[in-house]
């Protein structure tokens, strides 16, 4: 009898968890244009935190900046989204107007300015 209570309980702790608490790493990855990124939390944060915030985000676009003078805030603007990098030697290769891909976890945004940190920068082909 205990074991059944036990199983029924843990159903209902997971039933109560959101959707993707529930989902590994590899699934809750979002592959969206770095324009559409930045132009979801143009038009409403709130709902573009709801859909991108905490999750793996992959984007795709044009190197717009680069700050790789900072070691301890090494990042680059892809269309507009700042893409905070783990080490600014990643950032060497790219030059302004390369298209990219990176690869992070949505942040939010601040100041209209969208945010991934803990990103992967590479070159699309």
């Amino acid at each position: 009898m205990k074991a059944i209570l036990s199983i029924l309980v843990l159903f209902g702790i997971l039933a109560a968890l959101p959707e993707d608490k529930l989902l590994t790493s590899s699934q809750k990855s979002i592959s969206v244009s770095a324009t559409e990124y930045f132009n979801a939390y143009q038009a409403n944060p709130e709902t573009a935190n709801k859909k991108y915030k905490d999750k793996k985000i992959q984007l795709t676009g044009r190197v717009s900046y680069i700050n790789s003078s900072c070691p301890d805030n090494p990042y680059l603007m892809v269309d507009g989204v700042e893409c905070a990098v783990k080490n600014a030697a990643d950032l060497q290769s790219f030059e302004i107007g390369d298209e990219i891909k990176v690869s992070g976890k949505g942040i939010g945004s601040a100041i209209n300015i969208p945010f991934l940190t803990q990103c992967n920068v590479e070159l699309s082909k």
